[in-house]
């Protein structure tokens, strides 16, 4: 299977540097958002995508939709592509990164807020569920549209690198990564 593997496009949050993994809370995409969907469509015309997977987070699904204008192919949700629940709803990315990078492992770093939270290495248990699902299926290519720290392990995992070098993959708004698995 051919899989393409996206960060959504630039939101609102993005702008703010805020942390949100709350589908009740308006997240959209920006006007940047929405012309490197339409960029990330037009990169990714001629791909054969059967399916995209999009996480319960409306960014995904926006940025999907604007890709799908051109291939008309099913959408499905993943709740196990949803970002990492931080902690930190609504506060600031850049507070949540420095305590996971200060934390002794901060793999297992884990704040809760009133929201909840979630360590990196629970996020990770879930990606790998989902790329063993993922494995069983019959399409010969599909699209996940998710966001960085999903990104990072689905990267992580595929790529064989340990965790340290997990955290240091880099894939900008709107760009992707494909692999054959």
């Amino acid at each position: 299977m051919k899989l393409y593997v996206s960060r959504h496009t630039r939101t609102n949050y993005n702008d703010l540097g805020l942390c949100n993994s709350d589908p009740a809370i308006d997240v959209h995409l920006t006007e940047l958002g929405l012309q490197q969907a339409e960029d990330l469509a037009k990169k990714l015309h001629g791909a054969e995508f059967e399916r995209i997977i999009v996480s319960k987070l409306s960014r995904t699904t926006e940025t999907a939709k604007i890709i799908n204008k051109y291939l008309n192919v099913p959408i499905e949700q993943d709740n196990r592509l949803t970002d990492n629940a931080t902690g930190f709803e609504g506060k600031s990315a850049a507070e949540y990164y420095a305590a996971v990078m200060a934390a002794p492992d901060p793999w297992a770093y884990k704040a809760t807020d009133s929201y909840g939270g979630e360590s990196l290495n629970e996020v990770m248990a879930r990606v790998t569920a989902f790329l063993g699902d993922l494995s069983k299926r019959t399409e010969n290519s599909i699209l996940v549209v998710s966001h960085m720290s999903v990104i990072q392990i689905i990267v992580g995992l595929l790529e064989g690198l340990g965790k340290d070098e997990m955290l240091k993959v880099e894939v900008p708004h709107g760009e992707y990564r494909t692999f054959d698995i």
